[in-house]
C-alpha cells in the first residue's frame, strides 16, 4: 500500500513486525557516527535506500552543535527554555532518552514527494494567501468555500462511519502539543 515501506532482497523479512522491532532494539545498543553525504538518486532500489537510511542523516530537525552527548542511553542537547513564545530565550541542556530522541527526531521525516520549506516559507503569515492561490492555480483547484463557519453548531454535516454508514459523534479532540511544551 501507499506509505508503507517496503524492503526486498536480504531486508525481505524485516516486512514482519516482529522481526523489524527486534532489529530495532538490536540497532539502539548501537554507537552510531555520522558521516553527512548527498542522497542516493530518486531511482535508486529499496536496498539501496535502506543502506543509505541506516548510515546517513540530511538536513535533520536539529544541528550538529546543539548535540552535547549520549551516555548511557541518553541524549543531551541544547534547546530553548521557559515557555514565552518568541524572543531570545536562554539555551539549556534538555536530556532524553535516547529512544524518546529517535522517536520525536523521527516525526520530522517527510513523506515521499514532500519537500521541506525551511522558515515558513509559503505558509507564513505574510504569504499564507497568495500561496494557496499559486498552489490552486498549479493544481487547477477551484477555489474551496468552506461554509461550515456560517454554520450554527447544531447544524453541522452529521459525520458517517466509512465502514457500516452509522452516525459518529465527536468526543474527544487533542491537539498536537506544541514543540516546546513537548520539550519540557
Amino acid at each position: 500500500a501507499r506509505g508503507e515501506l517496503k524492503l526486498t532482497g536480504e531486508f525481505v523479512e524485516l516486512n514482519n513486525e516482529d522481526d523489524f522491532e527486534k532489529l530495532l532494539e538490536k540497532l539502539a545498543s548501537v554507537a552510531w557516527g555520522l558521516n553527512i553525504q548527498p542522497p542516493p538518486p530518486s531511482d535508486c532500489d529499496s536496498q539501496t535506500m535502506l543502506k543509505y537510511l541506516a548510515r546517513y542523516l540530511t538536513g535533520g530537525p536539529i544541528s550538529d552543535r546543539r548535540l552535547l552527548s549520549h551516555e548511557d542511553g541518553t541524549v543531551t542537547f541544547m534547546a530553548r527554555g521557559g515557555t514565552t513564545r518568541g524572543g531570545d530565550r536562554k539555551q539549556v541542556p534538555v536530556p532524553l532518552s535516547g529512544v524518546e530522541f529517535v522517536r520525536r527526531w523521527s516525526l520530522h521525516i517527510l513523506p515521499r514527494g514532500y519537500v521541506k520549506t525551511r522558515r515558513y516559507g509559503g505558509w507564513s503569515n505574510r504569504h499564507c494567501g497568495d500561496y494557496m492561490e499559486s498552489c490552486r492555480e498549479l493544481r487547477n483547484c477551484p477555489v474551496e468555500d468552506d461554509t461550515t463557519e456560517d454554520l450554527d453548531p447544531s447544524e453541522t454535516p452529521e459525520r458517517e462511519c466509512l465502514e457500516c454508514g452509522g452516525s459518529l459523534e465527536m468526543i474527544y479532540v487533542e491537539d498536537k502539543p506544541s514543540w516546546s511544551k513537548t520539550m519540557h
